[in-house]
């Protein structure tokens, strides 16, 4: 689900979000850049991730058919994107997807290029 405003610093689809906000990805390294603890450099305004409408991650969730819903005495287990409650499996998503710097999104590891030979 869309949403026009961030739901931590309030700004706008498109726009950067506030600094010091709870929801903005590193660009580098995919972790929240207010708790990052890569050694990269605080990124530049041209390099950030704008607010996109929705919560970080579950786009590639949706992608890549990873849906949650919580049980009762069993907590959150796997489903489908049609069971009742389901909801984008963001835990999912940072076990199994690794953070791709160049297009600053979850990816699923087999579509990463390797480094030496430029292929995946």
């Amino acid at each position: 689900m869309k949403n026009t405003t961030c739901p931590e610093c309030g700004v706008l689809t498109g726009h950067y979000h506030r600094h010091g906000c709870d929801v903005e990805l590193c660009p580098y390294c995919g972790d929240r850049l207010v708790a990052c603890t890569c050694p990269c450099p605080f990124p530049p305004l041209d390099d950030r991730i704008p607010w996109s409408g929705t919560f970080p991650g579950e786009e590639e969730c949706r992608e890549f058919g990873w849906f949650a819903h919580l049980l009762p005495r069993r907590g959150w287990v796997a489903c489908s994107e049609d069971d009742a409650g389901a909801e984008p499996d963001l835990h999912r998503l940072r076990e199994e997807a690794v953070w791709d710097r160049d297009s600053k999104r979850f990816v699923l590891p087999a579509t990463v290029p390797d480094p030496y030979f430029g292929g995946t």
